[in-house]
């Protein structure tokens, strides 16, 4: 039997001048692992899709050109006098002249801040400093989505008092920019601070990335804005999204949005911030550990299911599949020649376990949801249900997670067709007890570390570069308290993206090699002042742990060993058995094909 040491190191955080050391390795061969690329899986977006509005960047050209052509021509004071006299004469007669010019020369003053005629208005040149250092410094990051008019849509933090602000001083910094003329602006870290904030441009709407994290680069946080701006075209699409604000710019996006959508978006930008959630930095999947008998008979049951509905007509159902707790994918039915890209599948599950927090579980939903990756100018309508034994009211055999079923269909008014097909289905699946029994084993008692014969090692990531899936064991951690494990998983977190950040300029110059690399990390032990006892006080447990990475065509592989002295041989001799319990496991660990038609 290997042992394995258990401790608590993973709850103490790192401090950032933590020593880090980092050796890179390059292996064209390692153990008995062939290096095979295929990428025959992997959804590409739908071609055609135009997503610029050319009426609208020409108006927009329109609107800058006059707006620079006003600021080069612009009339003096004495210009502009006799045409705003008359009027305020034809509206207030009473007034008298010299009321009228106090109230001109106050207006001038106000405009161009001088109390004389100039031949443009006048515009400072310097960035202010807005950020003050001390302000919401218990806030890491956040997040903000406003229209271009300066209309606030979500910020992560909505009862922070500093939200409002912080939209107002954004708009203001990006229309600076526009005035002047120059680029968008991208990004840029305020001295006095130490803030970093990431623009994304999606006219019209902006969306504003703020983090205090030195271990986030750019290009994560872009990314991120990106799939927050994925998940606003799965409510309101492209074109939808082109006519509410060609009508009004000053358009509140709010009154157009439900209060499940701003669930969903604080859920992702808690995945973003708290939560080990690698399906993101992964881009793929995680799906649910089914022994391959079982796993085959479902695909069968979905197949044939469909087969028999004779009044669907082609084309009807699109999708369908078996989602399990903690978005862990079971079964797939899709057509032969595509499948849903991992971004639109990613949004899928996070609206389907938004919606059911607040439903019972006996519940079933019709949601019409754009997938941005296939078609951004339409939507696609998901019938939701959960799978539960018939006469059972409750979902306590699965302890309040029972496993969802989803069909998805093209047509707007395929509702009963779909209910249609998902109770027949449901029906056939809840009669076989053996599927029962072995879903709720896979999804109450899932494979933990000890189940793997790789000894020192305290988590794992594995991710099939074919099935553009991932695996990995249940968190083991004795931390019972949800504050506690949040930091536990905050952890997690940290190690792992150090980890891809350590190879993440060799990766892009060397996509066809095998690279390993490891990382080093390593604190003294703390003393907790706070805690009094009879006995000496608390002595944190000192970091001194190994990470390791490797990556080839065919895997990525990411580790984590216990605490301790732990050598790169015995290193590299996990890593290997790791690998080969991947592969020889892999029709039970991914979904292949699943079932096609």
């Amino acid at each position: 039997m290997l042992s394995r040491k258990s401790s608590n190191w993973l709850l103490n955080v790192p401090s950032q001048s933590e020593a880090t050391t980092s050796v890179n390795l390059q292996s064209t061969e390692v153990g008995s692992i062939t290096h095979t690329s295929s990428d025959d899986n992997i959804a590409t977006p739908q071609d055609g899709i135009d997503h610029i509005d050319n009426d609208r960047s020409s108006s927009r050209a329109e609107n800058i050109d006059m707006t620079a052509s006003m600021v080069s021509h612009s009339r003096s004071l004495a210009s502009l006098r006799p045409v705003m006299s008359s009027n305020f004469q034809n509206e207030s007669d009473h007034i008298d002249d010299s009321l009228e010019f106090d109230l001109m020369r106050s207006l001038n003053e106000s405009i161009y801040s001088t109390d004389g005629a100039i031949s443009k208005p006048f515009m400072i040149n310097e960035m202010p400093q807005i950020f003050d250092k001390n302000s919401n410094e218990d806030i890491t990051k956040n997040f903000f989505i406003f229209t271009s008019a300066g209309k606030p849509v979500y910020s992560m933090y909505e009862n922070d008092k500093f939200s409002a602000s912080y939209i107002g001083l954004l708009t203001s910094i990006i229309s600076f920019f526009q005035t002047s003329n120059e680029d968008n602006i991208k990004t840029f870290t305020s001295k006095e601070s130490n803030i970093t904030f990431v623009f994304c441009n999606k006219d019209p709407i902006f969306y504003v990335a703020m983090s205090r994290c030195r271990d986030e680069s750019r290009d994560e946080l872009e990314a991120q804005l990106h799939f927050l701006h994925s998940f606003v075209l799965s409510t309101l699409t492209s074109k939808q999204l082109t006519k509410l604000f060609q009508k009004r710019d000053n358009f509140d996006l709010r009154s157009h949005l439900e209060s499940t959508d701003f669930e969903t978006l604080s859920e992702i930008c808690s995945n973003f911030t708290d939560k080990l959630y690698p399906e993101f930095s992964l881009n793929s999947l995680q799906c649910l550990k089914l022994k391959k008998p079982i796993r085959a008979k479902i695909h069968s049951i979905m197949s044939s299911q469909l087969n028999k509905m004779e009044d669907f007509p082609r084309g009807t159902l699109l999708y369908s599949f078996i989602i399990a707790s903690n978005n862990r994918l079971c079964n797939v039915l899709r057509p032969k020649s595509h499948t849903l890209h991992p971004v639109d599948l990613q949004i899928l599950f996070l609206v389907i376990a938004t919606q059911f927090h607040n439903l019972e579980s006996d519940k079933e939903l019709w949601i019409p949801i754009c997938f941005p990756k296939f078609n951004s100018n339409g939507y696609l309508y998901c019938y939701i249900r959960t799978i539960m034994n018939p006469g059972d009211k409750s979902s306590s055999k699965f302890f309040g997670h029972p496993p969802v079923l989803v069909a998805i269909s093209g047509q707007k008014d395929a509702f009963f067709k779909m209910k249609s097909y998902c109770d027949e289905l449901m029906v056939k699946l809840t009669r076989n007890n053996e599927i029962i029994r072995e879903l709720r084993t896979s999804i109450l008692q899932p494979y933990s570390i000890t189940d793997i014969p790789a000894p020192l090692v305290h988590h794992f990531i594995f991710k099939s570069s074919k099935h553009i899936q991932f695996t990995m064991p249940q968190l083991s951690t004795s931390a019972s308290e949800p504050e506690q494990r949040a930091l536990y998983e905050r952890k997690l977190k940290f190690y792992y993206k150090s980890l891809q950040n350590s190879i993440a300029q060799e990766i892009a110059s060397q996509s066809n090699k095998s690279l390993v690399n490891f990382v080093q990390w390593s604190e003294p032990a703390k003393s907790n002042s706070e805690e009094t006892t009879d006995h000496d006080s608390f002595i944190e447990e000192p970091v001194n742990m190994l990470g390791m990475v490797w990556c080839s065509p065919r895997f990525e592989l990411l580790l984590l060993f216990n605490n301790g002295i732990v050598t790169r041989k015995q290193a590299l001799s996990s890593a290997r058995r790791i690998v080969r319990w991947g592969v020889s496991n892999e029709s039970s660990l991914f979904i292949n094909e699943g079932a096609t038609f």
